[in-house]
């Protein structure tokens, strides 16, 4: 009897200790005047914006050290590298871009960073991103410093002249759905961009519009597209394509240098300029989707240098025989077949 008496009062003190414990998770949780303390939670995104966001309407200067401050302190809060922009675009024929800035920046704050420009609460006027306004640069110390956007969802309806030229330091672009036309030289010598996602609702892309995007191996284009410009992707090294099939009109050296190895061609296209697809060595086999060789307007030399390509497939021909096939768009096609 004795030993379950001592017993029951050594397990109502342990049962005592457990229970003012630091340990317990309802112990620990009051504050010094005697309330509840509430528990930690990140702050909102409107929260984020009101306290980082960066008005461009300033001076460069300004815009720059505050580039510079924001980049370390939302580090510091969120454990990420974030820049948000806002107000109304200016002009930026006598100003620097805000990629070119953001570089800048960054160097003096680190040398190896990935860093997310936000640009959905910007103004935009009329809907359009302005020549040059995010236009790249070569910034000694930036060569391990990336930048990814993130685009509006309804605001930008056009991509002006030059806007996103010589971006060095940026893997992917994702164009908005938005999106409608992506005017001339619009991604100009953008070497860097690897990863390039169209929107579905646009429907013209300007004459060189992604000149020199060498490191883009694998494009769709929409199929809302209907308008590809003069040199629009020349000297792209892309691997694999999907034209559009609402596709009018590929303009003269469209596609040239390329590296896929097929190509199928829409039935919509009515036209197609002197050396759209030149120099693509590797190409070996033409699909079109067209009922005769005379239906599309195009020059003799579209396929110049295009020494694989040999074999033709027409499955919506009228007459797969037509002498036609065998000079379709100036190749050279030993077999043609249906």
């Amino acid at each position: 009897m004795y030993k379950k008496i001592v017993l029951l009062v050594l397990l109502c003190f342990l049962f005592t200790i457990s229970c003012s414990s630091p340990n317990n998770p309802n112990s620990g949780n009051q504050s010094n005047n005697g309330g509840t303390t509430p528990p930690t939670t990140s702050p909102t995104e409107e929260e984020l914006i009101a306290k980082y966001g960066i008005d461009i309407s300033q001076a460069d200067a300004e815009i720059s050290k505050q580039i510079e401050a924001n980049l370390k302190a939302y580090y510091t809060e969120m454990g990420s590298y974030r820049v948000i922009f806002t107000g109304t675009p200016k002009d930026y024929s006598n100003n620097k871009s805000l990629y070119e800035l953001t570089l800048e920046a960054a160097v003096n704050v680190n040398t190896s960073m990935n860093i997310e420009m936000d640009i959905s609460n910007i103004d935009f006027k009329d809907g359009i991103v302005p020549t040059g306004m995010f236009s790249g640069a070569v910034v000694d110390g930036s060569e391990n410093i990336f930048i990814s956007f993130k685009f509006p969802e309804n605001k930008i309806t056009t991509i002006g002249v030059r806007a996103f030229e010589s971006l060095y330091n940026t893997k992917e672009i994702t164009i908005p759905n938005s999106v409608t036309t992506i005017e001339s030289e619009a991604f100009y010598l953008s070497s860097s961009i690897e990863k390039l996602t169209l929107g579905k609702n646009v429907k013209t892309i300007g004459d060189q519009a992604f000149l020199y995007t060498q490191g883009i191996k694998e494009l769709v284009i929409p199929d809302s597209v209907t308008s590809i410009g003069v040199g629009a992707f020349s000297g792209s090294f892309i691997e694999t394509l999907k034209l559009s099939s609402s596709l009018e009109t590929i303009g003269d050296s469209a596609f040239d240098s390329t590296s896929i190895t097929e190509l199928t061609i829409p039935a919509s296209v009515k036209s197609i300029g002197i050396t759209a697809f030149a120099f693509s060595q590797q190409l070996t086999t033409v699909t079109y989707l067209g009922a005769t060789p005379d239906a599309i307007n195009n020059n003799s030399d579209v396929f110049i240098m295009c020494d694989s390509l040999k074999t033709l497939i027409v499955p919506n021909a009228t007459n797969p025989n037509d002498n036609g096939w065998k000079t379709f768009l100036g190749g050279t096609f030993n077999t043609v077949t249906k």
